[in-house]
This record gives C-alpha cells, structure tokens and sequence, in this order.
C-alpha cells in the first residue's frame, strides 16, 4: 500500500498546541488539518454514527460548534481492541511514524476478522522481539498483499512428504502450463522472456536461455503444512480435470508471486507465530500473509522481476521438478527402452527426453556455478549443505541411475555425470574440509520443501 501524504495523520502535540493557541486567542475556527474525510470517520472511529453530509454550510457550522475530533494514533486503535500494555507500548515505539500510519490504515480490516485481536493477545504473550517484528512486518506489507486470519490445522510430516511429491509431479507442472495457456500476455508485459514463457508450456519454472531462474515462486495459499483436511481428501480439480488430487494442490490455491514476498513476508510471519511447532492435528489461530483480492494466481512486481543467481539452496530446488518428470518418463518406458536396439532408443531420447535434458542440465549446472560463488565468498556451510545433499541424492542420482538403467547416449550421460561431479565436489567437502558421503542413492523419499 502507498504511503499516505504526510499530514493525514497530525501529530498529537501540534494539534493540542493549536487548539491551546485558538483558546488563548479567543478564535472560533478550524484548520483544514482538522476536516476529516468519510474515509476517515469511519477508519479511526468505527463506533461512531454515520457520517453525515449535509453540504458545505452544515459541515462549516458543524466546524463552528462542535468539538473537532483527531484521527486516532494506531496505539488508541488497537487499545480499543483490547492490544496494549507495556509490549504493545515497546513494540510500536520501535516502529517510524509512516510504519505507524500504515499499519493505522490496515486496523480496521484487520479487526474485521475474527481472531485477529486474540492472535495478537497469544503473541504478546510470547518474546518481545518477535511481537515487535510481525507488527513491523505489517506496517511493511508489500504492494499487493494483506493480512488474513486462518486456521492452520498441522499435519503429519509424512503426509506432508505425500502432498509435496504429489505437487512436484502433477500440480507444478500443470500450475506453469496453465499460466502459459492462460496468461502469456500478462506474462510478457511483467517481463519474462520467450525462452521462460517456453519453459512453463513445458511445465517448469521460468528461467532465461542460460538455465538462470527468475525470481518467483510458487506459494500454496492455504499453507501445505497446515491444511488439514485439504492436505487429506482429494477431488479433481474444477480448473484442471484429469485425475483427482489433494485439493491443497488444486490451481485455485497456486500464487505466482515474487520470492521476496513469499519468503520475506509470508513465509517470515508464519515464522514468528511458530507454525512449524504445532503439533500434528491441533488446529492454531494465525495470521498469514496473502495476495489481495484479483491477484490469487499472479502476483508480480514487474519492476522487481529479473532472472539472477540465487544463494545455492534456493538454486538447487529448481532443477527438482524437472528431474522428477524426466526420471518418471524413463522408469514408464524402462522395460520397453532396455530391449529396444540402439536406433530405437536414440529416437526415444530425441523425441522424449532431450528438450527437457537440455533444460534440466542447465539447471543443475546453475546449481553448480552458484556452489562454485558460494564457496568463494565463505558462505557455503552448516544447515544448508546438509538439505542440498538431500536434493541431489532424492533427485540428482536417482536421474542418473534412471538414464544408466535405460542405456540412455552416452554423451547425455557423461554430460549430466560431469555435472554431478563438480556438485559434490563442493558439497562432500563442505565447510569442514571433510567427506560427506552421499547417503540413500535411490532417492527413497521425497524432497521437502518447508
């Protein structure tokens, strides 16, 4: 939301030094500060009476007679809500003026919603540090973005696993296929070229010629982990057809929308609330960071949009799902393919596996060039180093083992082992200099992105 002009919201000491002033003068009048609009009756006084307008001479005898009213500071706000106290005190006090309008701005639709006031009573609560930061992430909510009030019902990291393999296979590529079908113009005029708009009619994530990823993801509305029973029942999907799925990956809550918003807004807020440490199957009151109204399925700052190396982590998911599909094709048509003769496969590859190599291949050699900075600047070690093993032996060498088993060329294989090798080059030395061996080469479970 854009900031508001600097004197819609006066400060209170100048206003209470003008009125002083007017008495002492004896003057009987108002200044064009004091003139509020309908908006903001009904924004900083909910519980007043309509507002009335009864033309210029009535609001100008009004002026003259009775007491003018101050938009309320977002303190007085949410203290009539009952949200004060010395956190609520310390918390908006670390907050700028502008913070404090916007936020001023947002109460009243944030109140509208139900349990909102107790979200914040529970997180009040909690530490300071993390009520004063999601109220700073409020007052710093992107363009295009409010807050809503949900329920997150936890479920099971197991069926969690389910709903996300599920997602990478059917929902991903189909979610991308129907942008491209769907919004190429839209798509063209936020910014994304020829070759992205490509790879989404194929079913993958936007990325330049060069395997280079935009900076966009895809978020699950309904957060994945805390559907409940949209992450347990499935029903086919009224946008897509085809085969039933868990409705949590259903097109209707699938956002395109900047990976800064999704990680630095959305996904931050839930973090400060704990939703990771909910049990599974207890259900929390939260609020949660969505596209507005109109923007579901695309939310893009075209003036933001560019494609760039990201950190490692981030960089290897995206060359997840389009492994998946190529390893899925190969395990359908194994037995078929290992029997076939040479020239049969060689055709095999051509028509059904080699534009989505090409592309995949860049991924991964993306992967590894963004590895390769890493480890220059110092930053590749800890955590990270442990998850990224863990995509390349769910993805990476189950790739291979699929194309080896499938006596796929031999040049596509030595391509892609190359690039497996300068991968774990990087990763099995780590930060500390020694091995990490590879661990569950087939690719047993799926990748979680949390």
């Amino acid at each position: 939301m854009a900031d508001q002009p600097k004197d819609s919201f006066n400060n209170s000491a100048r206003r209470k030094l003008m009125a002083a002033a007017a008495m002492a003068l004896g003057i009987a009048g108002v200044s064009q500060d004091d003139v509020r609009t309908q908006f903001e009756v009904s924004l900083f006084a909910p519980n007043a009476g309509p507002f009335v307008n009864g033309g210029p001479d009535a609001q100008k005898n009004t002026a003259l007679t009775e007491p003018v009213q101050r938009p309320l500071a977002v303190e007085e706000i949410w203290s009539d809500h009952g949200l004060s106290g010395q956190k609520f005190t310390d918390a908006f006090a670390a907050l700028s003026a502008e913070q404090k309008d916007r936020i001023a701005l947002r109460s009243r639709d944030l109140f509208a919603q139900a349990g909102f006031t107790d979200v914040m009573l529970h997180m009040a609560e909690g530490k300071q540090k993390k009520l004063s930061e999601i109220l700073e992430k409020i007052a710093d909510m992107p363009p295009g973005m409010r807050l809503m009030t949900t329920d997150y019902i936890s479920i099971t990291s197991e069926q969690n696993k389910i709903v996300w393999q599920e997602f990478q296979e059917r929902a991903e590529p189909a979610f991308y296929r129907h942008l491209a079908a769907t919004q190429e113009a839209a798509l063209r005029e936020s910014g994304f070229c020829d070759y992205a708009i490509d790879c989404m009619r194929r079913g993958h994530g936007p990325t330049n010629k060069d395997g280079i990823h935009y900076n966009v993801d895809i978020d699950h509305l309904t957060e994945r982990k805390g559907g409940g029973p949209m992450c347990m029942e499935k029903s086919v999907d009224p946008a897509l057809g085809g085969a039933p799925m868990y409705r949590i990956n259903h097109l209707s809550n699938l956002c395109l929308i900047m990976r800064d918003v999704h990680t630095q807004t959305k996904n931050a807020i839930n973090g400060l609330q704990s939703i990771n440490a909910i049990p599974a199957g207890e259900t929390r009151r939260i609020v949660m960071a969505v596209p507005e109204e109109g923007k579901e399925l695309m939310m893009i700052h075209a003036q933001d949009l560019r494609a760039g190396i990201q950190p490692p982590k981030e960089t290897s998911y995206f060359a997840l799902g389009p492994s998946l599909l190529i390893r899925n094709d190969l395990q359908e048509m194994e037995e078929t393919v290992t029997v076939s003769t040479a020239q049969e496969r060689e055709k095999f590859f051509n028509d059904m596996i080699r534009p989505n190599l090409t592309h995949t291949l860049k991924l991964w050699d993306a992967f590894a060039a963004s590895l390769e900075r890493a480890q220059a600047a110092g930053t590749l070690k800890g955590r990270d180093i442990s998850d990224m093993l863990v995509n390349c032996n769910d993805f990476l060498k189950p790739l291979e083992a699929a194309m080896t088993r499938t006596r796929m060329p031999q040049e596509a294989l030595e391509n892609l082992g190359n690039i497996s090798k300068r991968i774990y080059s990087y990763l099995e030395n780590g930060d500390s200099g020694k091995p990490q061996m590879p661990k569950n080469p087939e690719g047993k479970k799926p990748h979680v992105n949390a």
